[in-house]
């Protein structure tokens, strides 16, 4: 999850001869050197300077004039940042960089020796009961070093479990019936999360896919509470036959995908344009499950549709499975709002609904989520679009302080924004996907508490005014 930070400051340093700014990090307030900054005219894309901070965080654009300028400041394992501002007065530009949180430990066994695995940051989607890794986002996911160590990093405000993929399985931080929340507002360092995974029976899984022809299945052992990792995957022999092999006891989904053309990568089979797809309960107890028989039928088919006034009439939707089913299930697809759009061959699963194209002024209502690991007959979505969503607001307790000493911090669980108020204390956010969000002001940091901060629930079409005292 890269998040882009909208920094609407009043700042500049007026003369002809260019304006001159300095960057801190927001929770220790020391100047951030090496970080890039590269300056625009307005809206426009031609590059006119490309800058770099000094050991004191401060940079000069030199030889422009004044007007309205945009700065987009970027360092690794920091939330980029867009400063859009008017260069007058003769104040120079001071803004600051939210540092991404870390979270460090080891992965050792019983013994303490080592254990090589995969470690993953993992969050809840919207509208999902269950954790799900966040994806190839650099630092998000990680394999343990020689020592076992690991270290997850370029984590963006926000919430997180953490999850160790092993041979043996998949296992949660401190367990998996209680997983761990770890609260990043900006900079929190999390060391020694330790994983000590304890020795325990291992059984074997066994069985056979009725194939059409002679081809590789590929198979996905997933645990039935969190579905998202599997702990184990492989491919059938080409006569359907599998059998798995370290599976801890527990209650799991098998999925089955087929044919399996290829690797996209950590074990997940590229599939045939038409594929066909099996899934069954398995529990694992005391002993070896063996003479698993498993049948493959072809994918189910959902239809989606565009809803809502003053809104683009097509847009793009992205499917992304909510289960693990050590196969590359992601699609894509244009729908509009003249009539529903099938989408066939689609795995029995769960998939999370993500629209896209819409430009910046319309938004969907909700992230729905399709199920069709029901057995029912095809699903039709509605697409429920509204204008975008947008905050008046005016700060309240201020005393004699001006309002400017506190900047005002707006969170999503994906984009996060900042609005220095103007001299009457107002302040103004838009356009937003409607939706929840967090809202502080305050003097020192821009982001700190995420728990002290007021929580909204904005709705499309229409500014939703607020009265926000500071900290």
């Amino acid at each position: 999850m890269r998040l882009l930070v909208p920094l609407l400051l009043f700042a500049g340093f007026t003369q002809a001869d260019g304006f001159a700014g300095r960057v801190l990090e927001d929770h220790t307030g020391n100047p951030l050197a090496s970080v890039g900054v590269r300056v625009y005219k307005g809206a426009e894309t031609a590059l006119l300077a490309d800058l770099e901070t000094d050991i004191e965080g401060r940079f000069r654009a030199p030889g422009l004039p004044a007007g309205d300028y945009r700065l987009e400041l970027s360092k690794p394992n920091f939330l980029p940042a867009t400063l859009r501002l008017h260069i007058e007065g003769d104040t120079p530009i001071v803004t600051r960089l939210v540092r991404c949180g870390a979270i460090a430990g080891r992965v050792s066994d019983a013994q303490g020796n080592a254990v090589r695995a995969e470690v993953f940051a993992m969050v809840k989607p919207p509208g999902s009961p269950v954790f799900q890794p966040l994806g190839l986002l650099n630092g998000s996911r990680c394999s343990t070093d020689e020592r076992g160590r690991y270290r997850l990093y370029g984590l963006a405000p926000g919430q997180y479990a953490v999850a160790v993929w092993h041979a043996a399985g998949v296992a949660f931080y401190p367990n998996d019936q209680h997983p761990q929340i770890f609260s990043v507002s900006g900079g929190e360092e999390y060391p020694n999360i330790d994983f000590s995974l304890a020795p325990t029976a291992l059984y074997s899984v066994s069985g056979s896919v009725t194939v059409p022809e002679d081809g590789s299945v590929a198979l996905a052992l997933t645990p039935t509470g969190q579905p998202s990792l599997a702990v184990a995957k492989l491919r059938s022999n080409r006569d359907g036959g599998f059998r798995f092999e370290g599976i801890p006891p527990g209650s799991y989904e098998l999925f089955a995908a087929y044919p399996a053309l290829g690797s996209g990568g950590l074990n997940t089979a590229v599939l045939s344009q038409n594929p066909q797809f099996g899934r069954t309960h398995v529990d694992v107890g005391g002993q070896n499950v063996e003479g698993l028989a498993l049948s493959l039928s072809e994918g189910r088919s959902a239809a989606f549709l565009l809803h809502g006034q003053g809104c683009p009439r097509t847009a793009t939707i992205s499917l992304a499975p909510l289960e693990d089913w050590g196969s590359m299930l992601n699609r894509t697809v244009e729908i509009n709002a003249a009539a529903a759009t099938a989408v066939n061959h689609l795995a029995p699963g769960r998939y999370t609904v993500n629209v896209g194209s819409l430009g910046e002024n319309c938004f969907s209502l909700t992230s729905p989520v399709l199920d069709l690991a029901r057995p029912s007959g095809a699903a039709t979505i509605v697409i429920e679009l509204v204008p975008a969503a947008s905050i008046r607001g005016k700060l309240t307790g201020l005393g004699t302080a001006r309002p400017s000493e506190f900047p005002v911090v707006l969170i999503a669980p994906d984009s996060v924004q900042i609005a220095v108020p103007d001299a009457e204390a107002r302040f103004t956010f838009g356009p937003l996907r409607p939706g929840k969000y967090r809202i502080s002001a305050q003097r020192s940091r821009l982001v700190s508490d995420l728990s002290r901060m007021i929580e909204l629930d904005l709705l499309g079409g229409s500014p939703t005014d607020l009265d926000l005292p500071v900290r």
